[in-house]
């Protein structure tokens, strides 16, 4: 899993497995290495700590100064929250050799002045605190976590705000409830967790594939490979995705959400032909990247800003339409939710879905579009299924609402019939004089294709009615 949380400390613990280990460091250790420890002995150290234990999977451990002081100079902008302890006493492997390689980063980053005393290393923590700001890192996403008084810290480092930035290990009051103060639902940081573990996931899922293994180019392009889209261009992609998400909150985030949107929607243009999902379970869901590529293209939203809740649920979305592998084996999305998808919407209860909710929706498109343009030489028939309709709709009417591009995900495959025996007379009527349609004359037909329940897709189902119903009158 994708780790965007470093915590810096050296577990001076002399109770902990991690005094056992100490012995186990080799001659040969490479230049920057934290001990050599696996990943599961790491993790097995960070749960040693309460308030860290909850959070371990997404820890990245670094118990010696060097190593974290070189983390920090070339992986900052990978974690979303950086915790320190100051007590660093233990952080070295030689302390003599590594305080000069220290110093020669700490300097290139215009901080000077340590290592000369080992008492410094009882508040070592600090320079690491200065050497984030320098990189311009935000102080309120980092931690001052430490089980010692802080007093020393202060008299040495008198002009630092440190107060709101400091955690007491073992203190009742100063537990780390990290998901809720640091990463509140809706907020950025979720948000860009979310993103940096996804495309992270992905990029790794799809490293060896060659292009034709790629699921999506196996639904759209698998008699065409000349359309095939690379599985280097999907990981430009991943990686512009990521480009978007600073680790320093930009001013207008929703602004941010909406414009990485049009970048991960952009390969669901009119050459993959979405008619080929018509009438199976994944045709609403890869309508909904569909919808915000068409819609936004010809500025048919309000504004061009997106909410966190529906830029989240659209990322998921999206990459599950991408690289899904059971897309095209079994036409429909994999049993399961990802680590990333879990993180992100844990806490979610499910809202029992209202049936008069969703039909409102769907007879508010009804009774809003100019039904003559869809139903002319587009659609002479005496059905048409919702989502069909809701796509049409996006492109004639302008200042949408942005969270009407799920509504595909409501509609599922509901279709929708004219409520007369005389079918193709009404129509001629209604094209020789130009007249709209009542919508009185449609009725809905709710035999629909089912959907599949499976966990993905009961979770979108859940997201999409948040959004576009709980607080609707409709």
């Amino acid at each position: 899993m994708y780790k965007d949380i470093l915590w810096i400390d050296d577990i001076d613990n002399s109770d902990s497995d991690a005094a056992d280990l100490e012995d186990e460091y080799e001659e040969d250790i490479s230049l920057y290495s934290d001990e050599m420890l696996s990943d599961e002995d790491k993790e097995s150290l960070i749960k040693q700590d309460d308030s860290l234990s909850p959070y371990a999977k997404r820890i990245k451990l670094c118990r010696k100064m060097l190593s974290a002081c070189h983390e920090i100079d070339t992986n900052y902008r990978r974690y979303n929250l950086v915790i320190f302890d100051m007590n660093m006493t233990k952080g070295w492997i030689n302390r003599a050799d590594d305080i000069k390689k220290l110093s020669e980063i700490l300097s290139k980053n215009k901080i000077n002045g340590y290592g000369h005393d080992t008492k410094e290393d009882k508040i070592a923590g600090i320079y690491l605190y200065l050497l984030l700001l320098n990189k311009g890192y935000p102080a309120d996403r980092m931690i001052i976590y430490t089980g010692n008084s802080t007093d020393s810290l202060k008299s040495h480092f008198s002009y630092l705000k440190l107060d709101n930035i400091v955690k007491y290990k073992g203190d009742g009051k100063d537990t780390l409830d990290l998901e809720t103060s640091y990463y509140p639902e809706n907020s950025y940081y979720r948000i860009r967790r979310l993103v940096l573990q996804a495309c992270d996931y992905w990029k790794k899922d799809i490293a060896n594939k060659k292009d034709q293994d790629i699921p999506f180019n196996k639904i759209y392009f698998s008699k065409d490979t000349d359309k095939q889209i690379s599985t280097e261009n999907f990981k430009e992609l991943l990686e512009r995705v990521e480009m978007m998400f600073p680790v320093i909150q930009p001013a207008s985030p929703e602004k941010v959400y909406y414009q990485a949107a049009r970048i991960l929607c952009e390969y669901h243009e009119n050459k993959a032909d979405i008619k080929i999902l018509l009438k199976k379970v994944l045709y609403p869901f890869h309508m909904v990247c569909r919808n915000f590529r068409n819609w936004s293209s010809h500025n048919k939203f309000k504004d061009t800003q997106m909410p966190a809740d529906i830029f989240a649920l659209l990322l998921c979305i999206t990459l599950r339409t991408y690289f899904d592998t059971e897309q095209k084996e079994n036409e429909k999305f994999s049993d399961n939710v990802n680590d990333y998808e879990k993180i992100y919407f844990s806490g979610r209860t499910n809202l029992p879905p209202n049936n008069e909710k969703i039909n409102g929706k769907i007879s508010y498109i009804i009774n809003d579009i100019p039904v003559k343009k869809i139903f002319f030489e587009k659609y002479s028939t005496e059905k048409i299924i919702c989502s069909e309709l809701l796509y049409k709709w996006g492109e004639i009417i302008d200042k949408n609402d942005i969270g009407d591009i799920f509504l595909s995900i409501l509609f599922k495959n509901h279709t929708i019939k004219f409520n007369t025996e005389d079918f193709e007379k009404l129509f001629k009527t209604i094209f020789e004089n130009d007249n709209q349609i009542d919508g009185k004359i449609f009725e809905v037909t709710i035999n629909e294709i089912p959907i599949d329940n499976n966990k993905f897709t009961d979770l979108s189902f859940s997201e999409t009615y948040r959004i576009c119903c709980k607080n609707n009158n409709t």
